[in-house]
C-alpha cells in the first residue's frame, strides 16, 4: 500500500497547486494584457470561475459514478493528462476575454477538480483506520509545502519570461510527468 499512498500524496500536492495558479497567476496573466483594466480583469476572472462552478456541477457527479465503478487510480492519469493538454492550450492564448480563453480556463478548473476527486478517492480507500489521521495530516503538510514551493517557482517564472503563462506551463509539465509515472505504476503494480 505504501507506493499508492506516496503516489496519491504527490498527486494531491500537484492538484492543489491550482489554488495559487488561479487565485494569483490567472489574475496577473489577465492584467498583463494591454487595455485590460483591473475592473475588467476582475470581471473576466469572476466569469471564468462562475462558468467553472456550473460545469463542475454537471461533470463531477458523472465522474463520481465512474469512480464508484472502476479503480480511480486507473482514471487519474487521464485527468492529469487532460489538465496538461489544457495548460498547453493556455500557453497559446493571446487574449483573456475570448471564448477560447474562457473555455481553456474552465477546462483547467474542471480537470483539476477531477484530479482532486480521483486522488482523494484513491487516498481515502487505501488508508487503514490506525493511521488515517496521521496520513491526512501528512498529505496536507506536503500539499502546503508544494504550494509554497510552487509560489516561489511560479513567481520567478512569471517575472523572468516575457510570456506570463510560465506558471501554467510548469503545472502542465508536472501533470504530464505525474500522469506518465502513475500510468507506469498502474501497469507495474497491477493497480
Amino acid at each position: 500500500k505504501k507506493p499508492i499512498l506516496i503516489t496519491t500524496i504527490i498527486g494531491g500536492t500537484i492538484t492543489r497547486l491550482i489554488t495559487v495558479l488561479f487565485s494569483t497567476y490567472l489574475v496577473l496573466w489577465i492584467q498583463s494584457f494591454k487595455g485590460i483594466t483591473p475592473e475588467q480583469a476582475k470581471d473576466i476572472y469572476f466569469t471564468m470561475m462562475m462558468i467553472s462552478v456550473v460545469v463542475s456541477c454537471i461533470v463531477l457527479p458523472i465522474l463520481g459514478k465512474f469512480i464508484d465503478n472502476s479503480p480511480a487510480i486507473r482514471l487519474a492519469p487521464w485527468a492529469f493528462l487532460a489538465r496538461c493538454i489544457f495548460t498547453f492550450f493556455f500557453y497559446l492564448l493571446n487574449a483573456p476575454n475570448s471564448i477560447y480563453a474562457y473555455t481553456v480556463c474552465v477546462c483547467i478548473v474542471v480537470s483539476t477538480l477531477c484530479e482532486n476527486n480521483l486522488i482523494d478517492s484513491v487516498f481515502a480507500k487505501n488508508l487503514s483506520k490506525a493511521t488515517r489521521g496521521m496520513l491526512f495530516g501528512m498529505q496536507m503538510f506536503f500539499c502546503n509545502l508544494g504550494i509554497l514551493l510552487f509560489s516561489l517557482a511560479g513567481g520567478w517564472l512569471y517575472d523572468s519570461f516575457e510570456s506570463k503563462s510560465g506558471p501554467f506551463v510548469l503545472i502542465g509539465f508536472m501533470d504530464f510527468f505525474y500522469a506518465v509515472a502513475v500510468a507506469y505504476m498502474v501497469w507495474k503494480y497491477k493497480w
